[in-house]
């Protein structure tokens, strides 16, 4: 059973110094979740909601167990800085961010989730996307161990693989394109696996599109460096398995230490200029690829 509002479910103060508290004993099924104060208790429970999820700096939401799972759209806003615990975005529905949004358990996109400038961090779960995750300037946090991708769209400023006390694991389950930023911090491990990772951004040193400082495992993945400025991207020194090489004419893309390919090295792209200080190594099993 679940308590159905057709309408917006407010949470209110009642003008003196009480905050309510609410602990529904049953799901929530609203148009609008709306707390402005007071206590809000989510339980073990899902809670559907059909237009927008906000709370204010004032409420405490606990979200315990809890699944907001966002339906019967189309479209729809987070505004809340509160945790959530597990978030689904069913097929057919946008959510569109105005503030940074942390998800402690699994975060399911079979619609959009359109982060904008804001910043998703997911604390312990999956990220799942059948359909399709884009930033234009935030980052997606990823601490713990989990499943990032899947059959759906990825485009992303930054993805932040952040530092962890002990050795935690990123299992890439999809195709990702970043605009600026890959980081794999000390202590993580992303595992490539078969898919490809295309690295749009540019810039050297820390600013690198690609920076590791943990464990890069290549899989039979594909690496594309695709610059989309003039600027100079730099290589990071790694054991790929496929790499590609490409961008803008005029593009610039610089190897300064070593790094290696075991399966194909395609360098076809007459756009971009390569300048190898270090060593390209394809070892007996590496292949360059310069087109015709």
């Amino acid at each position: 059973p679940s308590t159905v509002v057709k309408g917006t479910l407010k949470i209110l103060n009642a003008g003196d110094s009480t905050q309510p508290t609410f602990s529904p004993s049953q799901s929530l099924d609203v148009g609008s979740f709306d707390q402005s104060s007071g206590v809000f208790n989510a339980g073990a429970l899902t809670h559907v909601i059909k237009s927008n999820f906000t709370v204010g700096t004032g409420a405490v939401f606990n979200a315990d167990s809890s699944t907001i799972q966002f339906t019967s759209g189309p479209s729809h806003q987070i505004s809340s800085a509160a945790a959530l615990n597990n978030l689904q975005i069913d097929a057919a529905n946008t959510v569109e961010l105005t503030a940074n949004l942390s998800v402690k358990n699994d975060l399911n996109i079979l619609g959009a989730l359109h982060a904008a400038a804001f910043d998703v961090s997911v604390l312990e779960g999956d990220v799942s996307i059948t359909g399709e995750l884009t930033s234009t300037t935030g980052s997606i946090t990823l601490q713990s161990d989990g499943t990032f991708g899947g059959s759906g769209l990825v485009s992303i400023f930054n993805l932040l693989l952040s530092n962890a006390a002990a050795p935690a694991t990123t299992v890439l389950t999809g195709n990702v394109t970043l605009t600026n930023q890959l980081t794999v911090e000390s202590n993580r491990i992303l595992e490539a696996g078969a898919f490809s990772i295309r690295l749009e951004g540019t810039g050297a040193g820390a600013s690198q599109p690609f920076l590791v400082n943990g464990v890069f495992n290549s899989g039979t993945s594909t690496v594309e460096y695709a610059p989309v400025s003039v600027s100079t991207a730099e290589i990071a020194g790694l054991a790929y398995k496929n790499l590609t090489l490409q961008g803008l004419a005029g593009s610039q893309l610089s190897l300064p230490g070593n790094a290696s390919v075991s399966g194909t090295l395609n360098a076809a792209d007459a756009d971009v200029t390569l300048t190898i200080d270090g060593v390209m190594d394809l070892g007996t099993t590496g292949v360059l690829d310069e087109g015709s």
